[in-house]
């Protein structure tokens, strides 16, 4: 949905006394088959277009779905009356599926700013390690820091398509997993959503020249394939769940071909509810993070994670990192009441930033902390004192 007002912010997280105007896409899940709802501004007017990609086979007629105009006090408001909508027509799900396992609302450590920040003239995915995970939470607790998840980063695995474990750099991660569970927390495992990497073509979107360029949700071969990673992961290896990312990199394109005839928006859903479903069956109360906060993925999501940082606005000018959680975290909220939410923490531009971040997670959703001994992209020194703030930020 898209909110509209008559006045310009007066910056990027800035919101305008209203009224504002609502559009909402009356759609579920079987009516999202385009990739995006985009507005194509025009002389006297704008365009609202939906991108089917000339994937919609049509038998007999056919009709788009209804755009809802609405007034509304605030953009937040107007998110709130797209959820109530679709929820009043059957179009989304009244909340999440299952129930809410009381440990899920712990705070979060994750190791990719750590990873970030310990980088140098290497990538960070290479510092995915047993040790260097050690290391850090050892440090943490040493401060008083003791989160309920940790969230092992990319590159635990050796392929993203695949997920089997890298035992070069995490010798025995089933022991590992089983050490963090007798001291009380949960493991989570980073996931990249959509990758072909270590996946057959014959279980992949593929281009024209028949090459393999995402996972295929639509394949049964690649639902089965699923069902047998998180028998794996979660079963033997005994993890709790996982993070799930890059789902924004869905496929896109009118020369790609699926197994089934399903794309856009709804193509992700079933991808996000394979996993789902086949994470539950194995384990009831494992934790499905996601950045997907539209009403109609209640179903195939636990939390919902606000991603990313950006680092400045489009004009080029550094935003303040946590005016953009507070933007961030009001829009899941209206859209997700009932989820919660992963405040996450990357990337940060300054210490500084970083504190007011942390500072303000823990009153806006689950607190997740992704540094340890600097920031990434200052490379100012994180001091013990800094860590206890924290710790002390997470007892409130």
């Amino acid at each position: 949905m898209l909110a509209f007002c008559k006045d310009a912010p007066a910056g990027p997280t800035a919101v305008p006394d209203g009224p504002w105007l609502g559009a909402s896409v009356r759609a579920g899940i079987a009516g999202l088959t385009f990739t995006e709802l985009t507005y194509e501004p025009l002389d006297g007017g704008a365009l609202l277009r939906f991108d089917y990609e000339g994937h919609t086979e049509v038998r007999g007629s056919w009709t788009s779905p209804a755009v809802v105009f609405r007034f509304a006090s605030s953009p937040w408001e107007a998110i709130t009356h797209h959820r109530a909508d679709l929820v009043e027509h059957g179009l989304a799900p009244q909340g999440p599926a299952g129930e809410r396992a009381a440990w899920w609302s712990e705070p979060i450590f994750c190791g990719w700013g750590a990873q970030c920040a310990r980088a140098d003239g290497v990538s960070p995915v290479t510092l995915s390690r047993q040790d260097l995970y050690d290391e850090w939470l050892g440090r943490l607790e040493e401060h008083g820091v003791v989160p309920g998840t940790i969230v092992i980063d990319d590159r635990w695995q050796l392929t993203y398509g695949d997920l089997e474990t890298d035992e070069e750099k995490w010798p025995d991660l089933r022991a590992w997993i089983a050490a963090r569970h007798a001291r009380g927390q949960r493991v989570l495992l980073w996931w990249r959503a959509w990758s072909a990497d270590g996946l057959p073509v014959e279980e992949c979107v593929t281009d024209a020249g028949g090459r393999a360029v995402a996972a295929d949700p639509s394949n049964p071969a690649y639902r089965q394939r699923v069902r047998a990673i998180m028998e794996r992961l979660l079963g033997e290896l005994d993890a709790d769940g996982f993070k799930i990312d890059f789902t924004q990199w869905s496929p896109s394109g009118s020369h790609l071909k699926t197994y089934g005839s399903t794309w856009g928006i709804a193509l992700l859903h079933e991808l996000l509810a394979t996993m789902y479903d086949a994470a539950k069956q194995v384990k009831p109360d494992a934790l499905m993070i996601t950045h997907t906060p539209h009403p109609a993925f209640a179903d195939v999501s636990d939390m919902i994670r606000l991603n990313d940082v950006l680092e400045v606005d489009a004009a080029g000018d550094p935003v303040p990192a946590v005016d953009q959680l507070r933007y961030r975290h009001a829009v899941a909220a209206a859209a997700m009441p009932d989820h919660l939410i992963d405040t996450d923490q990357w990337p940060m531009p300054s210490r500084a930033d970083w504190l007011a971040y942390a500072e303000a997670q823990p009153g806006l959703g689950v607190p997740a902390l992704y540094y340890v001994e600097s920031i990434d992209n200052s490379r100012e020194p994180i001091t013990g004192d800094d860590l206890r703030r924290i710790a002390a930020w997470w007892r409130r």
